[in-house]
Order: C-alpha cells, then sequence, then structure tokens
C-alpha cells in the first residue's frame, strides 16, 4: 500500500515537468509584450514633439496675418499723411503764386 503511494507522488511530480514547459512560452509571451510596448510609447512620444512644430507654424500664422493687418493699416495711414502733406504743399505753393 506503501509503494502506490509513493509511485502517485513520483507521478505528480513528473506531472508537473510539462506544466512548467508549458507555462514558459505564456512568460516569455507576456515579456514581449512589454517590449512590444515600448516602441509604441515611444512613438507617441515622437508624434507628441511631431505635432509641436505644426502647433507653432499655425501660432506663427496668426501672428504673421495680425501684422499684415497692421501693416495695411500703417499703409493707409503713411498714404492719408503723404496725401495731406501733398495737398498741404500744393496749398502753401498755390496761396504763395496768388497773393
Amino acid at each position: 500500500m506503501f509503494e502506490p503511494q509513493k509511485v502517485n507522488i513520483e507521478l505528480q511530480k513528473v506531472n508537473i515537468e510539462p506544466q512548467k514547459v508549458n507555462d514558459e512560452p505564456q512568460k516569455v509571451n507576456i515579456e514581449l509584450q512589454k517590449v512590444n510596448i515600448e516602441p509604441q510609447k515611444v512613438n507617441d512620444e515622437l508624434q507628441k514633439v511631431n505635432d509641436e512644430p505644426q502647433k507653432v507654424n499655425f501660432e506663427l500664422q496668426k501672428v504673421n496675418f495680425e501684422l499684415q493687418k497692421v501693416n495695411d493699416e500703417l499703409q493707409k495711414v503713411n498714404f492719408e499723411a503723404l496725401r495731406s502733406d501733398t495737398y498741404g504743399k500744393l496749398r502753401r505753393s498755390h496761396f504763395k503764386t496768388n497773393h
């Protein structure tokens, strides 16, 4: 009676080994998944870095547009000043010749 119990215990030990071997690919798979996640994280960070110049460019375009509007206004003011100055010179010149 004692002998079959020993045999049974030995058989259980032998049965555990294939289970350990079966578990190994699963462990390797888990490690590979962890390794695969890293490039994705790096890729996500690179995408953020890549998006940044586009955001800056968009902001610069808005600033450029505003500067263009200011430039247009300055040109109008300058034109008015020149026209006013020219008109003033013409009036003074007319006033000097006629009076």
